[in-house]
């Protein structure tokens, strides 16, 4: 409880022979199941590109992350419901920093195969590290349609750095390490 109201004071846990695990968490496994699922639409509003972060410290996205947080940390979460979680707190902390980060860095390293995979369907290549995410997601849609008019070699290599990656934010093409 010391750490409580600090700026990571919710991730602290605390074991101890006597105690067991020790979160703090006060909120039933109920509980934070309704409110992540009421969350829902928030992080489906940033993933469409509807919402911008502009704040990667607070926000409803940063909340919507701390409540996976708390969901995974809870003693009584299922096994099964872990993965499912972890995956979207993934996703959710890529999202978190897609204007500061990862857009930017995604543009870099794949750059070769971004131009490559427009030109072999004759579009213009977009600067994905420009691109609002809303922008970037229709930049994509476009690509796939002409992709799948004119199908070529370089383009379908590009379409799952383009789907899975920017579009999913997997973590096969956005490490965590470019947050």
């Amino acid at each position: 409880m010391i750490a409580k109201g600090t700026r990571k004071g919710d991730n602290v846990v605390l074991w101890s022979p006597l105690g067991g695990v020790v979160t703090g968490e006060v909120n039933s496994i109920e509980e934070l199941r309704a409110r992540v699922t009421a969350a829902r639409a928030t992080f489906d509003s940033y993933l469409r590109g509807d919402v911008i972060v502009t704040d990667t410290g607070s926000g409803p996205l940063r909340d919507y992350y701390e409540l996976l947080q708390a969901m995974l940390r809870h003693v009584d979460i299922r096994e099964t419901e872990r993965s499912t979680l972890a995956k979207r707190r993934d996703v959710t902390i890529r999202l978190i920093f897609y204007d500061k980060s990862v857009r930017a860095i995604f543009a870099r390293e794949y750059r070769s195969l971004i131009v490559a995979g427009y030109d072999a369907v004759g579009m213009p290549v977009p600067d994905f590290s420009r691109l609002s995410r809303k922008q970037a997601l229709a930049a994509i849609t476009g690509f796939e349609e002409k992709a799948d008019a004119k199908p070529s070699e370089a383009a379908e290599r590009l379409r799952p750095y383009l789907v899975d990656g920017l579009v999913q934010l997997s973590d096969r093409y956005i490490p965590i390490t470019w947050i």
